[in-house]
């Protein structure tokens, strides 16, 4: 009787476990989902002429600072936005640009139509 009360209390442990780790997931989408989502339909906006380069990708970063400091996660001045814009220029700079392929974007009209 103790080994089936030990298993019980280890199922129920466990299922109390998951239940804690899906609501800190749903907590932490509901904060970021906000900022994510706009972004990702700014990038699939941007790759529908095929090719994504340094200038979509410094809108896509920058376009997520302001919607982040929108949200009150975090507060720029003059200084740290031109400093933010420095790294981000920097960063866009050395990272190539890049086609997107037939295949993603046939994807992506198969989604849309979803």
């Amino acid at each position: 009787m103790t080994k089936l009360c030990a298993v019980i209390a280890g199922i129920v442990a466990f299922v109390a476990r998951v239940r804690v780790i899906v609501a800190w997931c749903v907590d932490k989408w509901a904060k970021i989902s906000p900022v994510v989502t706009p972004l990702i339909q700014e990038a699939e906006k941007m790759a529908q002429d095929g090719v994504i380069d340094k200038a979509d990708r410094k809108r896509i970063v920058t376009l997520a600072l302001s919607l982040v400091e929108a949200k009150g996660y975090i507060r720029l001045n003059f200084f740290t936005r031109r400093i933010a814009g420095i790294i981000i220029d920097r960063i866009a700079d050395k990272l190539p640009s890049y086609k997107v392929s037939q295949q993603a974007k046939e994807i992506m009209a198969v989604v849309r139509q979803q």
